[in-house]
């Protein structure tokens, strides 16, 4: 909504921001496929596990932790949604015991596959009209940006200037105090 007090020319203005732009279009591309993620009980997160699945046929618990880019503890809680749907199967590693691998149910195949051709409709939608130049432009240029977040998220997590002030202003305990 545009308002006198808002100028959305202002390249300042979150609406310019390439990250919000970003985030508008995993909002789309989210509720496209939200009616059959409420009938089945998932997310676009479990859908996105679900078309892994379906591409690799089994993927240790580490690669799609790698491939999603979600912490563990996040990625774990996923699992066990599918897995209490029975969309999913684990298995332990028989070399390593510590290594579980995923792989689909034959009831999580199905809805794997409906998630698949969703996700290749909004990929058909995306690129309509685009040529090939444009095509490669475009996923050089988000390859890009991709690499330069993962440099960012590296930075952040080694040293947030938020985390570095809060630390800074910790009150130190009184002498005789743990």
């Amino acid at each position: 909504m545009n308002t006198p007090d808002h100028d959305l020319s202002d390249n300042s203005a979150l609406v310019e921001r390439l990250s919000f732009l970003i985030h508008t279009m995993s909002t789309r591309i989210a509720l496209i496929g939200s009616r059959l993620h409420r009938e089945h009980g998932i997310n676009n997160f479990t859908a996105r596990i679900l078309v892994l699945l379906l591409e690799h046929e089994e993927l240790r618990v580490s690669d799609l932790v790698e491939l999603l880019v979600l912490p563990q503890s996040t990625l774990s809680s996923h699992l066990q949604v599918l897995q209490k749907k029975g969309l999913i199967r684990r298995r332990r590693s028989r070399k390593d015991s510590r290594s579980v691998f995923i792989s689909l149910s034959a009831v999580g195949a199905p809805l794997a596959q409906a998630c698949n051709e969703q996700s290749q409709r909004a990929n058909l939608a995306m690129l309509a009209e685009v040529d090939e130049a444009q095509r490669t432009a475009a996923f050089e240029f988000l390859r890009h940006v991709n690499q330069r977040l993962e440099y960012l998220l590296a930075e952040s997590a080694e040293s947030s200037p938020l985390t570095q002030a809060l630390s800074a202003s910790s009150v130190e305990p009184e002498a005789g105090q743990p």
